[in-house]
């Protein structure tokens, strides 16, 4: 008959005091109809806090660690939880302590939280409210353990990649291969032209003479495209340059050729480029007195040297065997 009583009264005492009353067992649950009360959102607030802070002593580690829906159940607040919050339980959290949490941050979001908008938000949000990063911090420090250690996982495999959550938030202000955790599985013929291209014209703004004069593995690899290079290319700048812009450069052209591109065959090819197309004689007419220093201009100090002994007309005779023989 003692419960029975308390039970008639219970309306007349607090939400804590009634809770405490349920805790107790002195009463099996939460009179009928009591979240249906008019300040029933008011006095579900109040009794979360006091789970929250008087029984369970949780810190704000623990939030993120513990929350879920269980904790309700198991502390005799199932009924508040499915009539008040729509049995949601971040609903219940952020009602009792409102902004102080994010969905993601918690053990568990709520089903079906994730779409395009979410994921902007959670993204925009790791960036600029938890971790303060400006654009240099990005492209330097952003991987996927930072989503991970921040809860937000989920994401990635949603998206399918750091960077495409990246782009997701901040549409075409990054490029794939500007982010330090770009994979080599990213790296193709179609990716590694458009990086190539990217940095010659867009980050470097170099025109021909600047490539000719500065372009060297060393360049790649100070922005952010080693990578790339020794995957697609074998570390070879050439091939680079010559996938972006087909034929419209020679590797001797560049400031740095391989020691390992020379063999005579190669010289050959090279002198009568330089004969023909970039001083336009024609080898019928007297090119013989060609100056070893217009060798050098055109990039074949290298062949000149090795094959040559730095002599022109031995140079000239070897590429146009038929038009002069060594005894003329």
């Amino acid at each position: 008959m003692a419960k029975l009583s308390v039970a008639t009264k219970v309306f007349g005492l607090t939400a804590v005091e009634i809770y405490k009353l349920v805790l107790k067992r002195d009463i099996k649950k939460f009179p009928k109809g009591f979240w249906q009360l008019p300040e029933a959102p008011e006095n579900a607030i109040t009794v979360t806090r006091y789970m929250f802070e008087n029984i369970l002593s949780w810190n704000d580690d623990d939030f993120i660690k513990k929350h879920s829906g269980k904790i309700y159940i198991d502390n005799k607040l199932y009924g508040m939880l499915t009539i008040v919050y729509e049995n949601t339980p971040f609903k219940a959290l952020d009602a009792a302590y409102p902004g102080r949490f994010k969905e993601w941050e918690l053990a568990s979001t709520p089903m079906g939280f994730w779409n395009n908008d979410t994921m902007i938000q959670a993204t925009k949000w790791l960036i600029e409210e938890k971790l303060k990063w400006n654009r240099d911090d990005i492209k330097k420090n952003l991987k996927a353990q930072v989503f991970g250690d921040n809860g937000l996982r989920t994401v990635l495999f949603k998206v399918n990649g750091v960077f495409e959550a990246l782009d997701l938030a901040y549409p075409k202000e990054y490029l794939p291969w500007e982010l330090s955790s770009v994979t080599r599985e990213f790296w193709n013929k179609n990716t590694a032209i458009s990086a190539t291209k990217w940095l010659l014209n867009e980050r470097l703004q170099w025109n021909n003479k600047d490539i000719i004069n500065k372009l060297t593995k060393q360049v790649f690899i100070d922005n952010g495209l080693e990578g790339m290079l020794d995957v697609v290319y074998e570390s070879s700048p050439f091939s680079a340059l010559d996938d972006a812009y087909p034929d419209k450069y020679k590797p001797w052209e560049l400031n740095v050729v391989s020691r390992n591109y020379w063999n005579e065959e190669r010289a050959i090819v090279a002198i009568k480029w330089m004969v023909e197309e970039k001083l336009r004689l024609n080898p019928e007419t007297d090119i013989l007195n060609i100056k070893i220093e217009t060798f050098q201009k055109y990039g074949l100090s290298a062949p000149m040297q090795k094959y040559y002994s730095q002599n022109p007309k031995k140079a000239i005779r070897a590429a146009y065997p038929d038009r002069f023989k060594e005894e003329n």
